[in-house]
């Protein structure tokens, strides 16, 4: 015989009624509206860094390989297109172009590896001649036997504009004639925008 006291206590039962749910899931639909855009900031900056640094790197190899060996070597964009990527080379006649026999030391993917498909999310990498002032397209940086830029002898600058063409927020490079390559995170500080 089952005592009062055992018969009068129930098991609830565990879940959550249709109201609950509904109600977590607002709050999961406002959190994930609330976090996406800062999700897309943090992987725009990090492709901008990412790409930035590659081509600073690039062409730090390249000023070093002309060190190294005494002779000249360039940085030159693949297609006469820096979106495409770029290729270091040994350029031992100086003309910016790979020729044959010219030694490739490395090539670089385009800027846009991976995204191709969303034009909302394509960077533009240009380069300009002149270390602060000028507008003419460089298709290739050339360093002589002793770090110096040979071409262009004025330097240059590289704008990596981030989709929507924000220059505010876009990155970028300069090269003065000594050959010295910096990052910039503001093109407006190298005289470039995005347009």
């Amino acid at each position: 015989m089952k005592s009062s006291r055992q018969s009068s206590f129930r098991v609830g039962h565990g879940g959550f009624t249709l109201v609950e749910l509904m109600i977590a899931l607002a709050v999961l639909a406002i959190m994930v509206a609330i976090a996406t855009p800062s999700f897309r900031e943090i992987s725009l900056n990090n492709r901008s860094s990412s790409n930035i640094n590659n081509l600073l790197a690039d062409l730090s190899m390249a000023r070093s390989e002309a060190v190294k060996v005494a002779r000249t070597a360039s940085v030159a964009a693949l297609g006469g297109d820096w979106n495409s990527g770029w290729e270091v080379f040994e350029d031992t006649n100086g003309n910016g172009v790979r020729d044959a026999g010219e030694e490739l030391i490395k090539t670089a993917p385009s800027v846009n590896v991976g995204y191709e498909g969303n034009p909302a999310n394509l960077f533009t990498l240009r380069g300009v001649s002149g270390a602060t002032a000028g507008s003419d397209a460089v298709l290739a940086v050339t360093f002589g036997a002793l770090g110096q830029i040979r071409t262009p002898a004025d330097g240059a600058r590289f704008a990596l504009c981030r989709p929507g063409g924000d220059a505010a927020r876009s990155t970028g490079i300069r090269i003065d004639p000594s050959g010295r390559a910096q990052a910039v995170k503001n093109l407006s500080g190298i005289g470039l925008g995005c347009s």
